[in-house]
């Protein structure tokens, strides 16, 4: 009897592991990408900001112009992946070709790439309106002040 204890023993213990699976949950990221910028982009790359070495294909196949949405799945993360961010790397030929890191990322987000006055910029989950708004906003900033008299 005590053989048949030792088996049943290890199958109480080990089966819990062997049902769990291995390592943390994933969640899959899928992102819209929007082109604001009045220029066609012709390069995206997305990545894992601490996995430089793996940059995602280019995800656009032909040139991707101003106004249109584009639907990408990232991939699938644990939380820790998730909370390291992403890096997005944006070629318009001629026009900008930026790199932006430390990009925290949900499932369903929206990234919309426009210009304003200091170059390439980008919001997420923001309206045409909410756009414009950023794009007056940097105008303001940017715009040259008279000097002011110091007594």
């Amino acid at each position: 009897m005590k053989h048949t204890r030792i088996p049943a023993l290890c199958l109480a213990v080990f089966l819990p592991f062997l049902l769990s699976g291995c390592g943390e949950p994933k969640t899959d990221i899928e992102v819209s990408l929007r082109n604001l910028t009045e220029h066609p982009i012709e390069t995206v790359n997305f990545a894992q900001r601490s996995d430089k070495e793996h940059l995602s294909e280019n995800i656009v196949e032909e040139t991707f112009p101003s106004g249109l949405n584009l639907r990408y799945a990232i991939g699938s993360y644990t939380e820790k992946e998730l909370e390291e961010g992403f890096t997005l790397h944006v070629v318009s030929k001629g026009n900008f070709d930026e790199n932006f890191s430390g990009l925290q990322l949900k499932d369903g987000d929206t990234v919309v790439l426009y210009m304003d006055e200091k170059g390439l910029s980008l919001a997420f989950n923001k309206s045409d309106m909410e756009i414009k708004a950023l794009q007056a906003k940097s105008k303001e900033e940017d715009r040259d002040l008279p000097p002011v008299d110091l007594p």
